[in-house]
């Protein structure tokens, strides 16, 4: 026992008491990249802000609402399942008979999402970068693309520590527009454990993103 007649904690219990902590607040905060800005609802983040990213808990979801009702969604965890369904696999391919969905009026039902875990390096506290954009999903990409080749040459690499930064991207429809870069600053030698699993929203208001760039 300890001096203070304590028995020590250990980290399973640690994981057990933060799982439950989470699981009673409800999901993490989402982070978002909304018109150029990242986001938490309508509070504005910094860019140069500081996380450490967690990619072996990158996240892809199928999400479907109709009338901005959920309805299903099926999670894909990448780093045990790299190929996730097409489209075409998911079915309501009429798109006669789409109604309004999260794009408005007479959208497809169904949207990707890509979620990666990052965690406050002062706090603790974690978040996940949520976006159904193309831009968004390029800046997962390639931050967790950086990670893996790391890991495969030195798995004592540790975490990257990335800073909120954007960059442009060209589009067919919009021209230029600010897409989110998840630059790695340095490494987090001795890091704990990643954070692998990740919960999807389900409700309407937290995927009211922009124009899927």
């Amino acid at each position: 026992m300890t001096s203070n007649g304590n028995l020590p904690i250990t980290a399973h219990e640690i994981r057990n008491l933060q799982s439950a902590a989470e699981s009673e607040a409800g999901l993490q905060r989402m982070l978002k990249f909304k018109r150029g800005e990242f986001m938490f609802g309508d509070e504005y983040v910094d860019l140069g802000t500081e996380y450490v990213a967690h990619p072996v808990g990158w996240t892809k979801v199928w999400v479907k609402f109709v009338n901005k009702q959920f309805i299903e969604r099926r999670v894909f965890r990448v780093i045990s399942s790299p190929n996730i369904p097409d489209r075409s696999e998911l079915g309501d391919m009429d798109s006669s008979k789409w109604g309004p969905g999260l794009q408005g009026e007479h959208s497809d039902p169904w949207t990707l999402q890509n979620m990666l875990p990052l965690e406050d390096p002062q706090t603790g506290e974690i978040v996940v970068f949520y976006t159904p954009s193309r831009g968004g999903q390029i800046a997962v990409a390639e931050l967790c693309g950086t990670y893996s080749r790391r890991y495969s040459r030195d798995s004592t690499c540790g975490l990257p520590v990335v800073s909120l930064q954007t960059t442009k991207m060209k589009t067919g429809q919009y021209g230029l527009v600010d897409r989110p870069v998840f630059k790695i600053e340095r490494w987090a030698k001795g890091s704990g454990e990643q954070v692998r699993e990740i919960e999807a929203p389900t409700t309407s208001s937290d995927m009211d993103d922009d124009i899927p760039f």
